[in-house]
């Protein structure tokens, strides 16, 4: 098994370009994938973040 990196929720926040706030929103709803370490500390799969930039790519029309 590869070990993946976790990126913090900041640091989540600044690769999206969103806030720190939203990358918890999407959390708790599911539409970002998160592992849980403690009570109230999540952090955020690299994985995760490609496939969210990814996905933005994918609606992005090219004329």
């Amino acid at each position: 098994m590869v070990m993946q990196r976790l990126f913090t929720v900041k640091e989540a926040s600044e690769a999206l370009h969103v806030s720190p706030s939203l990358v918890y929103t999407l959390a708790r709803r599911g539409r970002l994938a998160s592992v849980r370490i403690a009570p109230h500390v999540i952090r955020i799969p690299e994985i995760e973040i490609q496939k969210m930039i990814d996905s933005a790519y994918d609606h992005i029309k090219v004329d």
